[in-house]
């Protein structure tokens, strides 16, 4: 980030505790608010991550899977998702374990309530898959985070559906 006098177009110096560090300021990561979208109405979650995400849509279109979550409170750790496409057997045969937006958006910028959709390109056979694993795991620890479903029942370390194609 600079910033300019606006005649003659000059950058402006940039400083650190009194002394001049040149003209450009470096900073982290950071999040520009977007504007305040009307209240959604999202199906109930087929998942719910550690209490604080639902899984509430799964949208499979060969090996690019896209998943929607909501944010049920603020996440406490930045999480990594895995996605498995499973065989009838329940073989791994297409994948992708990677933070949501493929790094792009952590978790630990996501709001209470906001919604984050988050395209997976998995690699593999996708062509051969039946079923859907889904989960979240923290990194580097790799505990899977535990679910439960929309009543509150545990249902493991993950969710898994079924791939329907036009059956469904």
């Amino acid at each position: 980030m600079s910033a300019y006098y606006r005649n003659p177009g000059q950058r402006l110096p940039a400083y650190e505790r009194g002394v001049p560090i040149g003209s450009v300021i470096h900073f982290g990561p950071f999040k520009i608010g977007a504007a305040h979208s009307p209240a959604q109405t999202l199906p109930s979650p087929v998942g719910i991550f550690s209490g604080e995400l639902g899984l509430t849509g799964v949208d499979v279109q060969g090996a690019r899977v896209t998943l929607t979550w909501q944010a049920i409170k603020v996440p406490s750790v930045d999480y990594t998702v895995f996605v498995h496409e499973l065989d009838g057997e329940g073989r791994v045969v297409a994948q992708n374990d990677s933070p949501p937006n493929e790094g792009g958006y952590p978790t630990h910028f996501w709001e209470d309530g906001e919604v984050v959709e988050d395209p997976h390109l998995l690699t593999g056979d996708p062509a051969a898959a039946t079923q859907i694993e889904i989960g979240l795991y923290a990194y580097p620890s790799l505990t899977r985070q535990p679910v439960v479903d929309p009543r509150g029942r545990p249902i493991g370390d993950h969710v898994l559906l079924p791939i329907c194609g036009t059956a469904c």
